[in-house]
C-alpha cells in the first residue's frame, strides 16, 4: 500500500508551454515523491479467454452489447460479437489506441495520419463523426474528460516527450462537427497514458519512470500538480506502468499494467492503498486492459488472447449535474501585453448619451488603466505605474467643471491615482496622485453618498483607509481592520454600507451610518463561497420584481455566487462562466476584479453586463484579459423562477 501524506505530496505549477517556450520538463526528485508501501503481491484467475484471430493486434475495445472491437496496427478494425464467432471486418486502415467516450462513441488513434478519429457506434459499423489531426506532436495516448458543471466533453492527448493538448469535442451533451483546440502544456517525459475523473475533476497523467501525477482537468484551472504515486525505488509502483482504466471511478479506484508482463496495478486513490496483482499464467504479456460493466479485461500478447480477469470492480456511474449554473462570454477584451499576474480589476462607465459607446476600465498591474470598447477593443490607455483595482462615479465638481472620476490603487508608490472621464467624449485622463500611509495598498473601492466622494483603500496587512476628495486633493477619513489580507470592496451609495472581502475568510459588512460601527462578518468561507474571496460588486434591481444582489468571486473553484443583501445574507444563486465554441471565447478561472452594471447598454447587453477579469486565458493560450458576459443571461440561468416571476 502506498500512504499519500500531504507535506510529501510533490507540488509543482506548471505553465502553458507556449509561456515557457522550450522549457525543461519537470520530473519527480527522490526526497519529494510521495512515500509507498506495498502489500504483497497477490494473483487473479482467468475465467474466460477471447482468441482474437487479427494480425497486428493493437488494442481492443469492449462495448455494452457484448461486441468487442478491435484494432490492427495494418488492417483496421473489426468487430468480434457477443458469440465470439470470430473477427469481422469493419473499417479499413491502421489503427492503435482504442478509448471509449461515453457508451455511444469511441475514439481510435489513427497510426497512419497520427490523428484522433471520433466515431459513433452503430448496428452495422462505426460512423466516423470527427477527428483531431494536423497536430505537430506524435501521438502515443488519450483519455477523456467530461465536465460535471456544463457537461462539455473534452479529450486529452498526449505524446511521450511531455506534450499535452487539451481539445473540445462536445458542448452541452452534444458532439462538435471539429474539435476546438483549448490549451497545450509541458508534463514530464515517458507519459503516454492517462484518465480523467469525471466525478472529482482530477486528471491523471503517468509518467513511467517517476509515477502518478494529478493535475485539475477543468479546462481553466490552474496547471498545479500533485505526485500521489511513485515508481520503485521511490515508491512501490512499477516502473514502467502504463495503461490507466478505471475499476471503480466513484470511489477513485485506477488500475495499470506493466506492460509485456503479468502485473497490474491497482491504485486506490481514495484511501491510499496500492496492490499490485498478477496473471494466474507466468507465460502472460499483458499489453492492452480495459474495464466495463464490472468486467476487467486485459489483452495477453503472448497468444493473442482477450483474458477476463476474475477482478472485482464497479461499473460507472451517471456523470451528475452540478447544481452550477453555467454562462458563456459574449465579448472578451484583447489580452494585455504581457503575459503572467497582470490584468486584475474592471470598472464599467455608462455613457448616459450613446449606452452602446459606454467602456471598461481595466488595471494592468504591469503598466496602468487600459480602456475598451463594448466590443472589447482597446481605445486608449493610461501608463501610469502597477494600478490593482479600479472604481468609478459620477458627476463630480472638479475646478467648475463637472466630470466622472475613477480612482484605482497605484502599487508602485503606494498611493491612489485620481482619473477623469470626459462625459461627452469618454477620454480618460490621469489627474493626480493621492499619497497614503499604507505600506502595502492593494485593493480600492469609490463610494459617492449625499454629494460626498470617497475613496476605500486597503493595504494586505488588514487596514482600510477612506479617502475624502476634495477637488484634485483628499482628507483622510475613517479607518478599520480585519483580521487577514483584504482585497475587493463595494459600496452601497443609497444605504451608506461598505462591503469587504476578506480573502480567506467570507465578506464583511460595515455600516457607515454610524461612527462607532464595527465590520460585522456576514458571509464565511464555505462549499458554495470558495477562497480566496476577491471581487464584489452589486448588481442593482432593474425593476419591483428584482431585489440587490451582492455578486461575488469565489476563486477557489472558479465560481460567482449571487447573495441577499438583507439578513441572511443568504446565497440565491451561482455560476461559473465555461467556454464557447461558436464565439472562439473561453471560459474564465481564477478570477480577481468583477463589476456588474444593469443599466441598458444597447444589443446583447440590454439587461445589463457583468466583466470579469480572466487568470487564463485559453483558446489560444494569451496573456489575461476581461469576458463581458450578458447580466440578463445570468439572471435566466441562476435565477429562473424570479425570471418567470417577473414576465407574468
Amino acid at each position: 500500500m502506498f500512504d499519500v501524506k500531504s507535506e510529501n505530496i510533490m507540488k509543482t505549477s506548471l505553465l502553458p508551454f507556449s509561456v515557457l517556450g522550450l522549457a525543461l520538463a519537470v520530473t519527480a526528485c527522490s526526497h519529494q515523491s510521495a512515500e509507498n508501501t506495498k502489500t504483497p503481491a497477490a494473483t487473479t484467475g482467468i475465467t474466460q479467454q477471447t482468441p482474437v484471430s487479427v494480425a497486428k493486434t493493437s488494442d481492443f475495445l469492449p462495448l455494452a452489447d457484448g461486441t468487442v472491437i478491435v484494432s490492427s496496427e495494418t488492417q483496421g478494425l473489426f468487430a468480434i460479437n457477443s458469440a465470439n464467432e470470430g473477427a469481422e471486418a469493419m473499417l479499413n486502415g491502421q489503427y492503435e489506441t482504442l478509448r471509449n467516450i461515453d457508451g455511444k462513441h469511441f475514439a481510435a488513434l489513427n497510426a497512419k495520419t497520427n490523428a484522433l478519429v471520433v466515431f459513433q457506434q452503430t448496428e452495422d459499423q462505426p460512423k466516423a463523426l470527427t477527428q483531431i489531426d494536423n497536430l505537430t506532436f506524435k501521438l502515443d495516448g488519450f483519455c477523456f474528460y467530461q465536465s460535471t458543471q456544463d457537461s462539455n466533453l473534452y479529450a486529452y492527448l498526449l505524446d511521450g516527450d511531455g506534450h499535452v493538448a487539451q481539445y473540445l469535442l462536445g458542448e452541452q451533451g452534444n458532439m462538435l462537427a471539429k474539435p476546438v483546440a483549448v490549451k497545450t502544456f509541458f508534463v514530464g517525459p515517458d507519459n503516454n497514458s492517462c484518465a480523467a475523473n469525471h466525478l472529482t475533476g482530477k486528471l491523471y497523467l503517468n509518467e513511467a519512470t517517476a509515477g502518478l501525477w494529478q493535475y485539475p482537468a477543468a479546462p481553466e484551472a490552474s496547471l498545479e500538480r500533485q505526485l500521489v504515486a511513485a515508481v520503485e525505488p521511490h515508491g512501490s509502483l512499477p516502473e514502467d506502468f502504463s495503461e490507466l482504466v478505471w475499476l471503480d471511478e466513484a470511489n477513485n479506484v485506477l488500475a495499470g499494467i506493466r506492460e509485456d508482463s503479468t502485473e497490474i496495478a491497482i491504485l486506490d486513490l481514495k484511501n491510499g492503498t496500492h496492490q499490485t496483482v498478477n496473471v494466474d499464467n507466468a507465460d502472460t504479456e499483458l499489453t492492452r486492459i480495459k474495464a466495463l460493466n464490472g468486467k476487467v479485461q486485459a489483452f495477453d500478447a503472448s497468444t493473442d488472447t482477450i483474458l477476463t480477469l476474475a477482478l472485482n470492480t464497479q461499473a460507472m456511474q451517471n456523470i451528475p449535474v452540478s447544481a452550477t449554473a453555467s454562462v458563456s462570454a459574449s465579448v472578451q477584451t484583447e489580452a494585455v501585453d504581457a503575459f503572467g499576474d497582470a490584468a486584475d480589476d474592471p470598472a464599467i462607465w455608462y455613457n448616459s448619451v450613446a449606452p452602446q459607446a459606454s467602456l471598461i476600465l481595466g488595471t494592468n498591474k504591469k503598466l496602468g488603466l487600459m480602456i475598451y470598447n463594448l466590443e472589447g477593443k482597446e481605445v486608449q490607455r493610461v501608463e501610469n505605474g502597477h494600478v490593482n483595482n479600479v472604481d468609478l462615479r459620477y458627476n463630480y465638481k472638479l475646478n467648475g467643471k463637472t466630470v466622472d472620476i475613477a480612482a484605482a490603487s497605484n502599487r508602485s508608490n503606494n498611493a491612489v491615482s485620481l482619473y477623469t472621464i470626459d462625459q461627452q467624449s469618454g477620454n480618460v485622463a490621469a489627474l493626480t496622485d493621492i499619497p497614503t500611509d499604507l505600506e502595502d495598498i492593494y485593493g480600492l473601492c469609490m463610494q459617492e453618498t449625499h454629494g460626498e466622494y470617497s475613496v476605500w483603500v486597503n493595504d494586505k496587512d488588514g487596514t482600510y483607509a477612506q479617502y475624502i476628495l476634495k477637488g484634485d486633493s483628499a482628507e483622510a477619513g475613517r479607518r478599520f481592520t480585519l483580521p487577514s489580507q483584504p482585497e475587493g470592496c463595494v459600496a452601497d451609495d443609497k444605504a451608506n454600507v461598505l462591503y469587504a472581502g476578506e480573502e480567506d475568510a467570507g465578506v464583511w459588512r460595515i455600516d457607515l451610518n454610524d461612527a462607532d460601527s464595527e465590520p460585522e462578518m456576514i458571509m464565511g468561507v464555505s462549499e458554495q463561497l470558495v477562497g480566496d474571496v476577491e471581487g464584489i460588486a452589486i448588481a442593482h434591481a432593474r425593476n419591483d420584481d428584482e431585489q440587490d444582489l451582492l455578486v461575488i468571486s469565489s476563486q477557489g473553484d472558479h465560481s460567482y455566487v449571487l447573495a441577499e443583501m438583507t439578513p441572511p445574507y443568504k446565497i440565491v444563486g451561482k455560476f461559473q462562466v465555461s467556454l464557447n465554441s461558436k464565439t472562439g471565447i473561453d471560459g474564465t478561472a481564477e478570477t480577481d476584479g468583477i463589476e456588474v452594471s444593469t443599466r441598458n447598454y444597447g444589443g446583447e447587453f440590454a439587461g445589463g453586463i457583468m466583466v470579469i477579469q480572466d487568470g487564463y486565458n485559453l483558446m489560444p493560450v494569451k496573456p489575461q484579459n476581461f469576458k463581458y458576459v450578458s447580466w440578463q443571461a445570468i439572471v435566466d440561468a441562476t435565477l429562473p423562477t424570479k425570471t418567470a416571476e417577473s414576465a407574468k
